[in-house]
């Protein structure tokens, strides 16, 4: 496998630790500057400012939410990560109180890296399952 592959794999274990620890300073510190995401269901990519946005709002519930990655492969400058995402809702969250219930969710991302910055994001997270294992509305989103 090639240290540019290599690289890049390492760009997205970090770009996740960023988010994990809740430092938007250093998360966009592996972005480039075109960055977009995007998801399931979305009619137009989003910018970083709105993706920090839906994320902190998820995370705001959780004080040790974490993506653990299972798989990373990598091709060229694209970048695929299945995980798990864990923690305890143990902090209010979209105005609803805390459950205190842990969640153990699958997520799946592709990441495409340009100049060792993460350029696009397709990312898909169970949220049905994190809302029913903590009993959360999701007509509060």
């Amino acid at each position: 496998m090639s240290s540019a592959t290599e690289a890049n794999k390492d760009v997205c274990r970090g770009f996740f630790a960023a988010i994990d620890a809740q430092d938007k300073q250093k998360a966009s510190s592996f972005l480039h500057p075109k960055y977009r995401m995007s998801y399931p269901g979305m009619e137009t990519p989003i910018d970083w400012d709105g993706h920090w946005t839906r994320t902190a709002g998820i995370a705001s519930g959780f004080s040790d939410l974490r993506h653990v990655p299972d798989v990373i492969v990598a091709e060229d400058n694209v970048v695929f990560v299945r995980g798990t995402v864990t923690g305890t809702n143990d902090r209010p969250m979209f105005g609803q109180e805390p459950s205190g219930h842990a969640v153990d969710a699958q997520f799946m991302a592709v990441l495409r890296i340009e100049d060792q910055k993460i350029h696009e994001l397709f990312s898909i997270m169970d949220l049905a399952r994190i809302s029913a294992q903590i009993g959360f509305d999701q007509t509060r989103i």
